[in-house]
């Protein structure tokens, strides 16, 4: 058997060589020569047990060597380029006190140089009663009212936005006529 090499350097400068060269050449074609072990390994198993975290080898294999694959990878990565910049959200987390927490006050008039009686936290009375988080113990605060708002167990989120889109419809029917 015999194997015949040609190689043929097209760079524009002729005074430059390609500088390491490996060739690597074998009579045997097996597995192990055209597919990784780790890809080896996917395709032997069962094809009902491959999941997502099994097959990933694979896919970045063919991912490397499929050409339309590779295309719609660096179309996909284009993209990603374009999007704008997220950002920057500087925000400085307090912790809450846990011990010696601090006693509020009604400020008479708004002056702070004036207190007025003790308040404790809560919710607002015309609200359903807020529950403090789980395993705290203590009374709701001001993040139990902000995650009542937001959750899907708060009627008045869905209802108002209702009303709004009501309220913003029949305007419009007002104006029109």
């Amino acid at each position: 058997m015999k194997l015949f090499v040609n190689l043929h350097q097209a760079y524009k400068s002729g005074n430059h060589n390609i500088g390491r060269f490996r060739l690597l050449g074998s009579a045997v074609l097996t597995e192990e020569s055209v597919v990784p072990a780790e890809v080896l390994r996917v395709l032997n198993e069962e094809p009902l047990r491959r999941n997502e975290v099994v097959i990933k080898p694979l896919l970045d294999w063919v991912e490397k060597r499929d050409p339309q694959t590779k295309a719609a990878t660096d179309a996909l990565e284009a993209a990603r380029g374009r999007l704008p910049k997220a950002p920057l959200m500087d925000v400085r987390v307090i912790a809450q006190r846990t011990q010696d927490t601090r006693v509020t006050h009604r400020l008479h008039r708004g002056d702070f140089l004036s207190p007025a009686e003790t308040v404790s936290p809560g919710g607002l009375a015309v609200l359903p009663a807020l529950a403090g988080r789980s395993g705290n113990g203590r009374a709701a605060d001001r993040l139990d009212l902000a995650q009542w708002l937001v959750s899907q167990e708060n009627p008045l989120t869905p209802r108002v936005a209702v009303n709004h889109i009501w309220l913003v419809s029949l305007v419009k029917d007002w104006f029109a006529r």
